[in-house]
């Protein structure tokens, strides 16, 4: 660096496009650093999501259950009903 400052090459095109090249290396670290980083997040969110509706889902399959037990106990109910009112 010091020879680069003696010399006065820092105008110079090569000097300037290497400097070019280590500032896009640097952002372009940067970047896929911070992409990095939020793939974690959506990864830890996707996953809490997923377990989420996994549960709604077994949730829903035990109230579809009780719905069709409820049906069937309505259907028995009402032949008692009727039966009831019959021997009347």
């Amino acid at each position: 660096m010091a020879l680069i400052l003696a010399k006065n090459y820092k105008g110079t095109p090569a000097v300037s496009k290497e400097l070019a090249k280590v500032l896009s290396i640097n952002i372009s670290i940067g970047v896929v650093d911070r992409l990095i980083e939020q793939a974690h997040k959506f990864k830890t969110t996707v996953t809490t999501l997923t377990k989420l509706v996994m549960g709604v889902s077994k949730k829903s399959t035990t109230c579809m259950n009780k719905v069709d037990r409820l049906s069937n106990e309505i259907l028995a109910l009402k032949k008692r009903v009727v039966k009831f009112e019959g021997n009347k």
